[in-house]
């Protein structure tokens, strides 16, 4: 078969140990399989392993490439999962392994025709995606697992980040972090957007704390007072605050709005405030959030209709396109229920404290619309 290995160990001049050329079909020991290869990603694994790191001079020649996706025996679509362990030594889970190896540092691996992996290993490709797409899965995956599932604890299936008039895209906290050192990186101030989010509306108080990150600037309104009076509050770093701080005008931040400490919204913050405090509002959003899956999920699989998501107390019904945004308001407001979709999205962002029977008004409404739509 073809294959790409590794022939030489050169820290300094790696790609001088490069072979391409053919090399003898992997071994296939009890419980294994092999597939044969569509695509392959490189990987920084494979550079460093060019320079002798995780890959001893004794195991050379040695087919490099850590991820792919393929074709099984029985000629299945699947993605190779690169870890190959034990899972009775990491306790149920291969990559806890003491005695773990990635392909292609005791094993052959994926740049090649064929390679061979435990059946465990193998995972179906999603459907719709490239094989390109699905060779760069693996690792990246199994990155973006630990970071979330582990340091961040979000649970399987959910999502931390939130574009809200973008059009209600969720996104993973891996995003937040890399945001977060990028700023770090060329010393500039992060900034999150909480006017959407904050006090609750995804599932907990605010974002930045799935994420594990600390902005250097957060932008709040809306539920600051229960959205009963217009009221907002930019809330900054001791160092942003700092930086301002000076009897000298030419320092100091000369910015003050007309109703600024509006003494009214600011004794409507309070007691929203202290409603938080007092009545088990994540617990409410927690309810929310199961409701909306179970309400909007008849909606997935009808024509015209992209996606079905919800995080929180935000329910989405992405559609391919919507041509007349005003009649499909009409539309909903005919059934008895106020929604105002927008671009290509219908959505729902309830009150936290709406009744049962309400909020499924608002989903059957949802679904009953999407439903005629296409008839």
């Amino acid at each position: 078969m073809f294959a790409v290995t590794a022939a030489r160990i050169d820290s300094a001049y790696p790609l001088s140990g490069l072979e391409l050329g053919d090399r003898p079909d992997p071994g296939v020991p009890e419980g294994w399989t092999t597939v044969r290869l569509k695509a392959a990603s490189l990987n920084h694994h494979d550079l460093w392993s060019l320079r002798g790191v995780g890959l001893r001079a004794d195991r050379l020649p040695m087919v490099l490439g850590t991820d792919g996706a393929g074709l099984d025996e029985d000629g299945n679509e699947v993605v190779i999962h690169a870890v190959i362990g034990d899972p009775d030594r990491g306790g149920g889970d291969e990559t806890l392994d003491p005695q773990r190896s990635l392909l292609s540092e005791i094993h052959a691996g994926t740049f090649a025709d064929v390679v061979a992996v435990p059946r465990r290993n193998l995972v179906p490709k999603p459907p719709g995606m490239s094989w390109a797409e699905a060779a760069c899965l693996p690792t990246a995956w199994l990155t973006a697992y630990r970071m979330l599932f582990t340091k961040a604890g979000v649970p399987p299936g959910g999502s931390v980040l939130v574009q809200g008039a973008g059009g209600m895209k969720f996104h993973d906290a891996a995003i937040l972090k890399r945001l977060r050192a990028l700023a770090d990186k060329h010393d500039l101030l992060l900034i999150f957007d909480e006017v959407f989010t904050g006090f609750g509306r995804t599932g907990t108080m605010f974002v930045c704390e799935v994420a594990g990150v600390t902005p250097d600037i957060v932008a709040l309104s809306k539920a600051l007072t229960g959205g009963t009076l217009p009221l907002a509050a930019t809330v900054a770093t001791r160092k942003v605050f700092d930086a301002f701080w000076s009897d000298d005008p030419k320092k100091a931040l000369m910015h003050g709005p007309s109703y600024m400490a509006n003494a009214l919204a600011c004794a409507a913050a309070n007691a929203s405030l202290d409603l938080f405090e007092t009545e088990p509002r994540l617990q409410q959003v927690a309810a929310i959030s199961s409701a909306l899956s179970q309400g909007l999920e008849p909606c997935r699989g009808m024509p015209g209709v992209k996606d079905v998501r919800v995080k929180g107390a935000i329910g989405v019904v992405e559609m391919d396109a919507i041509d007349n945004l005003d009649a499909l308001r009409a539309r909903f407001v005919a059934e008895g229920v106020f929604v105002r979709p927008f671009g290509n999205i219908i959505y729902l962002t309830p009150a936290f404290t709406i009744p049962k029977d309400e909020l499924k008004t608002l989903t059957d409404a949802v679904v009953k619309v999407v439903r005629e739509r296409k008839q």
